[in-house]
């Protein structure tokens, strides 16, 4: 695939006529694309929970950059969140929805209690840890009866954050159409060890963009398509990532399999320019400077398994009785 800067170096305000979304915008890979899109002359407004880093990245950006303080998990938060957008600067033509969270990231940082991640669901949703919100249970035995419930916090952003994000964006783009990128993850695809509701939220992303995508879209005079692809990105050299330890070398850590925030948001400036219909469904993945897209190989690969063994051996693909 071309490289990002190939497609877009036409022209310095190949996005001066767009108004952007970009959720979790005060840090990481959400201020990298922030920043990508306003270089390059697009409205840009920033969401983030924390109004302080919000208030901090709003300034950095400078003209054509504004902050909206809102929790993504909250249907009526974000509700109201397009409806100001929408009056403040015009209806959005591109929403990056890249807001996360994933709190059992810590469990890779050395300095992190081991008995914390070990008996704290925040951490660790099979940890025993007894709720003691209720006193009839505090002197329970570990027992189902007496166990504390598993968070929820992770797919209410991660994966509600997007549902909700996709339904209004695609009702406030409206007849203009527009594009929806979604940001997924290397766990999209991937299970990694103590990341577990961390990589179901990242892979219901991934089922919800693919099933989302499959629906006939209208396209005609008066409608546009709105398309929606995504991004996953592999280990990435964020706030996050840094502050858990993943990357605790500090730069001489960096390899050329870890990604910068900048080569992220390329990425999603890659999808932004492309025709509709082939960015549609698509999810283009990012490892170090390397962008591959993998859903049209993943769908050639699925289509292999209605096959007969004879053709599947023809086609080249590992016949997976075997595996």
């Amino acid at each position: 695939m071309a490289p990002t800067d190939q497609v877009i170096s036409d022209s310095k305000n190949r996005f001066a006529n767009d108004r952007v979304i970009i959720t979790g915008g005060a840090s990481g890979i959400g201020l990298a694309i922030a920043m990508s899109f306003a270089s390059y002359g697009a409205l840009v407004a920033l969401v983030d929970v924390n109004e302080t880093q919000l208030d901090v990245a709003v300034r950095t950006i400078g003209t054509g950059a504004t902050g909206y303080v809102c929790d993504i998990s909250s249907w009526s938060e974000q509700r109201d969140l397009f409806e100001k957008v929408t009056a403040t600067i015009g209806p959005p033509t591109i929403v990056c929805l890249n807001a996360g969270i994933d709190p059992e990231l810590a469990i890779s940082n050395p300095s992190s209690s081991a008995e914390c991640k070990k008996r704290l669901v925040q951490y660790n949703y099979l940890a025993p840890e007894l709720d003691e919100s209720d006193d009839d249970k505090k002197s329970m035995p570990t027992t189902t009866t007496g166990l504390k419930k598993p968070p929820s916090n992770i797919l209410d952003v991660n994966f509600y954050g997007v549902l909700y994000g996709i339904k209004l964006a695609s009702h406030y783009m409206g007849e203009n159409g527009g594009r929806i990128i979604v940001t997924g993850s290397a766990a999209s695809y991937v299970g990694f060890p103590y990341q577990d509701i961390y990589v179901a939220s990242k892979h219901a992303i991934l089922g919800l963009v693919r099933a989302t995508a499959k629906r006939p879209q209208e396209s005609s005079g008066r409608h546009r398509p709105v398309s929606l692809s995504m991004v996953a990105p592999w280990l990435t050299d964020t706030p996050l990532t840094r502050a858990n330890s993943v990357l605790g070398g500090g730069a001489q850590a960096l390899s050329p399999t870890t990604s910068s925030s900048s080569d992220v948001a390329q990425a999603v400036l890659q999808l932004s320019t492309m025709d509709h219909t082939r960015c549609h469904g698509r999810c283009l993945w990012v490892r170090g400077s390397t962008v591959v897209e993998v859903e049209e190989s993943y769908e050639a690969w699925l289509g292999t398994l209605g096959k007969s063994e004879m053709e599947v051996k023809q086609l080249g693909v590992p016949d997976l009785a075997k595996l």
